[in-house]
């Protein structure tokens, strides 16, 4: 199945504003890390899910994982640690690419 920019764009709107190359770019990651053959007719919907969550999370910064503390006098903020799934967690494009995870992948593998 080919997936492609365009198409990812007219089915999430809210990335229109993004730029193609860094689309592209995040896209060629991820469909490195998608198996067609492990989710067969959900194949388009994982890459997508899954793009949608990288480019989200590139838009955040250099942060890695979920925000413990944060104080704003002298400005200081604390990460957890990650998990692949606490990652995937942070945007409800991951939440949702885990359901797929879930259904499609033995022993719950992420990347799959």
């Amino acid at each position: 199945m080919t997936v492609s920019v365009a198409e990812f764009k007219e089915l999430f709107p809210e990335f229109a504003g993004k730029s193609d190359d860094s689309i592209q770019f995040a896209l060629d990651c991820v469909v490195e890390n998608v198996s067609e053959a492990v989710f067969g007719n959900c194949y388009k919907r994982a890459v997508y899910l899954l793009l949608a969550h990288t480019v989200t999370m590139q838009g955040r910064g250099g942060s890695s994982g979920p925000v413990t503390s944060e104080s704003v006098g002298s400005l200081s903020r604390s990460y957890g640690s990650t998990t692949s799934s606490s990652y995937l967690s942070q945007t409800g494009y991951g939440t949702q690419y885990l359901g797929l995870v879930r259904l499609y992948c033995s022993g719950g593998s992420v990347i799959c």
